[in-house]
């Protein structure tokens, strides 16, 4: 009887993990490795942790059973799971002063440009060669006749009130704020304006942008350096233009005693927190470069609101994204517990700079910490918008979920009739200015370089024509940003880096603004803007259960207990 012949596996003995194919082993480490849910940051270890505490107790074991197997599984935790960051809650006091000084920042940023316009430039104008390399950075979002009018809006927009929370008009730029905040410092840098800067002591002002960039979490040393910076050269610019900040003189007055001074209120029950974002940024930055090229996906999770302007933050990705070409990158930001309540936070509204500082004076006991008011649907599509605008500035590797949980109808309800509606209302006004059936307002040409033709040297009634300085227009006219029509249509066609993780229904947009157009063929101007107005002032918006009964006891989540 004839035997079989020895198989090729019997011929050399068993079969050992290392004798599978690379392909095969690999489709084993990726299962052994991956995590349910993933791993999430832990803020007070500046540690990744696994999300699922009952998954592998001993994920890393089969890696130290030989070197083959260490260098074959190197970095695959990383590349296999994704990693989630929430905002930093455990540093508060950090959070709240690093506020502080960047909206200080902002303001000096602001009046800098304005000691130029005042005192070197009054016609508005900026050299040609400025003019040149700010293009050269800058190409893909200014045009050259654009760069005098954006000067001029940045240095003059203080002349009236001091910035809140932008260094220009940003909603009507249709800008990124982080990108003209960038346009601003690039034009500090450039060395035509050196001898300006050194005449009037300002010389450590361009050092401030070590320090003050939005997206960081800064240590309390870096904190400390900062202010040394921040309040002589808030001094120097007070004086250059002779304009007051919030709160400065009362800073200044505090200086020998350090940064210390600025400190928590009692009656300040705000939960100051460090964004997600720049949660990722600390942690990829303690990170060897050869470890940041193994990850692939990660997430953002701006579930509550955050200081210092979290919007912006995304710009301190793209270094990272440059990087890794590899690297996924989601934001996630809450329309209930982030977008909508940041329009009703008292600390964002205003002076509030007044109520926070030592000697602040008697109306800091009287200060309203605790109550915040109501947002305005008139607002809300600005809010929605100041977002996109920043999202739509970064990589395409980059990008945003608007998430409408744990009220998915009522998110719906709100970008239908309230957001997606206002983008059909400026397409629809846009194309009757364009054929002529309608005049167009100055306010909505303002870009024109006349707008601004001596607005120096001219009245404060000049200001009325500035979009935000009259109530009426900026309220009720109709125009939310530039783009907004083309920016809501790409986010419903699925064409956007934007995207929303609830169903928005209606009939196409383009349809929505034809028909719009259609049923007001008589209109003139002023039926618009009426039509407008009362299409806000109808009703208001209210969270419900399972998030919160009304405004207030959804504000009190982010609250302290007294």
């Amino acid at each position: 009887m004839e035997t079989e012949p020895a198989t090729a596996a019997t011929s050399r003995g068993p079969t050992t993990f290392l004798h599978l194919a690379r392909e095969l082993r690999d489709m084993i480490y990726k299962d052994y490795l991956t995590v349910d849910g993933g791993y999430v940051f832990n803020p007070t270890t500046w540690k990744l942790k696994r999300s699922n505490d009952n998954s592998n107790p001993h994920p890393f074991a089969l890696q130290h059973t030989c070197r083959l197997i260490a260098s074959e599984m190197r970095g695959l935790a990383l590349t296999h799971n994704l990693i989630t960051f929430t905002p930093i809650e455990t540093m508060p006091v950090q959070a709240f002063q690093f506020e502080w000084l960047v909206d200080i920042y902002t303001q000096i940023c602001c009046r800098a440009v304005r000691g130029l316009a005042v005192h070197e430039y009054k016609e508005g104008k900026l050299p040609e060669s400025v003019k040149a390399t700010l293009l050269h950075h800058r190409s893909n979002l200014f045009e050259p006749a654009e760069l005098d009018a954006l000067f001029s809006d940045v240095a003059m927009r203080n002349r009236l009130w001091p910035p809140d929370t932008s260094v220009a008009s940003r909603d009507w730029l249709g800008i990124a704020d982080s990108e003209v905040f960038g346009f601003t410092r690039l034009l500090m840098t450039q060395p035509e304006f050196a001898p300006f800067w050194h005449k009037h002591g300002a010389e450590d002002f361009l050092r401030l942008d070590l320090f003050c960039q939005p997206w960081k979490a800064p240590s309390q040393d870096e904190l400390n350096r900062l202010w040394q910076l921040v309040a002589p050269m808030a001094d120097v610019f007070c004086r250059l233009t002779d304009l007051p900040l919030g709160g400065l003189e009362s800073m200044l007055q505090t200086l020998p005693a350090g940064l210390k001074c600025l400190s928590l209120h009692p009656q300040d029950r705000f939960k100051y927190r460090f964004s997600a974002t720049a949660a990722a940024i600390g942690f990829l930055q303690s990170l060897e470069p050869s470890v940041r090229l193994h990850m692939r996906r990660l997430r953002l999770d701006e579930n509550t609101d955050s200081v210092a302007h979290p919007e912006r933050h995304g710009k301190g990705l793209v270094e990272f994204c440059n990087e890794n070409p590899r690297l996924a990158i989601e934001r996630r930001v809450s329309l209930w517990r982030t977008i909508l309540p940041q329009l009703g936070r008292t600390y964002r509204c205003g002076r509030w700079l007044d109520g926070v500082l030592p000697r602040a004076g008697p109306d800091r006991n009287s200060f309203n910490w605790g109550e915040g008011r109501m947002p305005s649907r008139r607002e809300i599509s600005r809010a929605v918008a100041r977002w996109v605008h920043e999202a739509l500035c970064l990589p395409r590797s980059v990008t945003l979920v608007i998430d409408g949980e744990p009220l998915p109808q009522l998110s719906s309800q709100i970008f239908g009739e309230i957001v997606v509606k206002d983008a059909v209302w400026q397409g629809a006004c846009e194309k009757a200015f364009a054929s002529g059936r309608l005049e167009t307002p100055p306010y909505w040409a303002w870009r024109c370089p006349d707008h601004y033709k001596n607005i120096l040297e001219g009245p404060d009634e000049m200001w009325l024509t500035m979009p935000y300085e009259d109530p009426e227009l900026y309220d009720h006219c109709g125009y939310t940003c530039e783009d907004f029509p083309s920016i809501m249509r790409d986010i419903l066609t699925g064409s956007s880096p934007v995207s929303l993780n609830f169903h928005v229904g209606g009939d196409p947009f383009d349809q929505q603004m034809e028909d719009m157009l259609s049923e007001r063929l008589d209109w003139r101007n002023e039926d618009w803007y009426a039509a407008w107005r009362r299409r806000h002032d109808d009703k208001s918006i209210i969270p419900t259960p399972p998030l919160a009964e009304n405004w207030l006891e959804l504000f009190e989540l982010d609250r302290n207990p007294v």
